[in-house]
Protein backbone atom coordinates (compact mmCIF):
# COMPACT_ATOMS: atom_id res chain seq x y z
CA UNK A 1 0.00 0.00 0.00
CA UNK A 2 1.41 3.50 -1.35
CA UNK A 3 1.95 5.65 1.84
CA UNK A 4 1.83 8.83 -0.67
CA UNK A 5 -0.10 10.26 -3.34
CA UNK A 6 -0.38 8.77 -6.32
CA UNK A 7 0.79 11.22 -8.46
CA UNK A 8 3.87 11.25 -6.00
CA UNK A 9 4.40 7.97 -6.17
CA UNK A 10 4.45 7.97 -9.62
CA UNK A 11 7.32 11.12 -9.98
CA UNK A 12 9.41 9.09 -7.63
CA UNK A 13 9.02 5.79 -9.90
CA UNK A 14 9.66 7.77 -12.75
CA UNK A 15 13.01 9.46 -11.38
CA UNK A 16 14.27 6.24 -10.04
CA UNK A 17 13.24 4.42 -13.28
CA UNK A 18 15.38 7.29 -15.18
CA UNK A 19 18.04 6.44 -13.00
CA UNK A 20 18.37 2.76 -13.72
CA UNK A 21 21.28 1.20 -16.20
CA UNK A 22 19.03 -1.46 -18.89
CA UNK A 23 21.59 -3.66 -20.03
CA UNK A 24 21.94 -3.57 -24.02
CA UNK A 25 21.66 -7.84 -23.95
CA UNK A 26 18.70 -9.78 -23.06
CA UNK A 27 20.00 -13.22 -21.03
CA UNK A 28 18.83 -16.60 -23.18
CA UNK A 29 17.66 -17.73 -19.58
CA UNK A 30 16.05 -15.47 -17.57
CA UNK A 31 16.37 -15.36 -13.59
CA UNK A 32 16.34 -13.38 -10.41
CA UNK A 33 19.51 -12.69 -8.20
CA UNK A 34 18.35 -12.48 -4.81
CA UNK A 35 21.02 -10.86 -1.91
CA UNK A 36 20.19 -11.90 1.52
CA UNK A 37 22.23 -10.37 4.30
CA UNK A 38 22.92 -7.66 7.29
CA UNK A 39 23.25 -3.90 6.67
CA UNK A 40 26.94 -3.11 6.19
CA UNK A 41 27.31 -6.93 4.76
CA UNK A 42 28.37 -5.76 1.35
CA UNK A 43 25.05 -6.43 -0.77
CA UNK A 44 25.57 -3.47 -3.25
CA UNK A 45 29.42 -4.21 -3.04
CA UNK A 46 28.87 -7.53 -4.80
CA UNK A 47 25.76 -7.08 -6.42
CA UNK A 48 26.97 -3.73 -8.22
CA UNK A 49 29.85 -5.99 -10.30
CA UNK A 50 27.16 -8.65 -10.55
CA UNK A 51 24.85 -6.75 -12.01
CA UNK A 52 27.08 -5.60 -14.85
CA UNK A 53 29.01 -8.64 -15.71
CA UNK A 54 25.69 -10.57 -15.97
CA UNK A 55 23.91 -7.98 -17.68
CA UNK A 56 21.42 -7.74 -15.08
CA UNK A 57 19.09 -4.84 -14.18
CA UNK A 58 19.67 -4.29 -10.75
CA UNK A 59 17.24 -2.21 -8.72
CA UNK A 60 18.29 -0.83 -5.36
CA UNK A 61 16.40 -0.10 -2.27
CA UNK A 62 18.70 2.10 -0.79
CA UNK A 63 18.91 4.53 -4.16
CA UNK A 64 15.14 4.22 -4.01
CA UNK A 65 15.10 5.41 -0.31
CA UNK A 66 17.65 8.12 -1.14
CA UNK A 67 15.05 9.50 -3.50
CA UNK A 68 12.34 9.46 -0.72
CA UNK A 69 14.58 10.95 1.85
CA UNK A 70 15.08 13.69 -0.59
CA UNK A 71 11.53 14.69 -0.99
CA UNK A 72 11.10 14.54 3.18
CA UNK A 73 8.91 11.72 2.60
CA UNK A 74 9.00 7.87 4.28
CA UNK A 75 9.85 4.56 3.14
CA UNK A 76 6.90 2.83 2.92
CA UNK A 77 6.49 2.59 -1.20
CA UNK A 78 10.36 1.47 -1.66
CA UNK A 79 9.03 -1.85 -1.58
CA UNK A 80 6.55 -0.78 -3.91
CA UNK A 81 8.63 1.04 -6.41
CA UNK A 82 11.48 -2.23 -6.32
CA UNK A 83 8.28 -4.67 -7.18
CA UNK A 84 6.40 -2.39 -10.03
CA UNK A 85 10.01 -1.90 -12.30
CA UNK A 86 10.88 -5.59 -11.50
CA UNK A 87 7.67 -6.73 -13.02
CA UNK A 88 7.96 -3.92 -15.26
CA UNK A 89 11.54 -5.51 -17.08
CA UNK A 90 11.13 -8.69 -16.10
CA UNK A 91 8.04 -8.89 -18.58
CA UNK A 92 10.15 -7.90 -21.07
CA UNK A 93 12.69 -10.48 -20.59
CA UNK A 94 15.59 -9.02 -18.48
CA UNK A 95 17.04 -10.61 -15.64
CA UNK A 96 17.46 -8.44 -12.58
CA UNK A 97 19.63 -8.04 -9.61
CA UNK A 98 17.46 -7.13 -6.46
CA UNK A 99 20.05 -5.22 -4.41
CA UNK A 100 18.01 -5.25 -1.63
CA UNK A 101 17.84 -7.84 1.86
CA UNK A 102 15.61 -10.13 0.00
CA UNK A 103 15.10 -12.17 3.13
CA UNK A 104 11.90 -10.64 4.12
CA UNK A 105 8.86 -13.05 4.00
CA UNK A 106 6.63 -10.43 1.58
CA UNK A 107 10.09 -9.96 -1.47
CA UNK A 108 10.35 -14.36 -0.89
CA UNK A 109 6.44 -14.68 -1.68
CA UNK A 110 6.68 -11.46 -4.57
CA UNK A 111 9.70 -13.09 -5.92
CA UNK A 112 8.60 -17.20 -6.30
CA UNK A 113 5.27 -15.56 -7.29
CA UNK A 114 7.24 -13.64 -10.17
CA UNK A 115 9.27 -16.80 -11.07
CA UNK A 116 6.42 -19.10 -11.33
CA UNK A 117 4.53 -16.88 -13.40
CA UNK A 118 7.54 -15.94 -16.39
CA UNK A 119 9.82 -19.51 -15.52
CA UNK A 120 12.06 -17.73 -14.19
CA UNK A 121 15.04 -19.40 -12.30
CA UNK A 122 15.77 -17.66 -8.47
CA UNK A 123 19.40 -17.58 -7.44
CA UNK A 124 19.80 -16.96 -3.75
CA UNK A 125 23.10 -15.45 -2.63
CA UNK A 126 23.77 -15.21 1.13
CA UNK A 127 26.70 -12.46 1.50
CA UNK A 128 28.22 -13.34 4.90
CA UNK A 129 31.50 -11.41 5.91
CA UNK A 130 32.70 -11.86 8.92
CA UNK A 131 31.19 -10.15 12.12
CA UNK A 132 34.41 -7.60 12.52
CA UNK A 133 34.20 -6.54 8.81
CA UNK A 134 30.58 -5.08 9.20
CA UNK A 135 30.96 -3.59 12.66
CA UNK A 136 34.66 -1.80 10.66
CA UNK A 137 32.84 -1.43 7.70
CA UNK A 138 29.91 0.92 9.52
CA UNK A 139 32.08 2.71 11.93
CA UNK A 140 34.58 3.71 9.47
CA UNK A 141 31.69 4.40 6.42
CA UNK A 142 31.88 7.81 5.38
CA UNK A 143 27.98 9.12 6.75
CA UNK A 144 26.14 9.54 4.18
CA UNK A 145 22.57 10.53 3.73
CA UNK A 146 21.41 6.83 4.96
CA UNK A 147 23.29 7.32 8.19
CA UNK A 148 23.29 9.95 10.48
CA UNK A 149 26.68 10.61 12.23
CA UNK A 150 26.72 10.86 16.05
CA UNK A 151 29.82 12.27 16.80
CA UNK A 152 29.09 15.51 15.07
CA UNK A 153 25.98 15.59 17.50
Amino acid sequence: MRDIPKNVYEEVRAEYEASLKIPRNKPKKQFFVLPVGLVGAGKTTVMKPLAEKLSLLRISGDEIRKILHNRALGYDSVWEVGKDLAEKYAKEGYSIAHDTDSANPKTIELATKMAEKLGVKLIWIHINPPEEFIINKLLNHKHTWLFRDESKQ
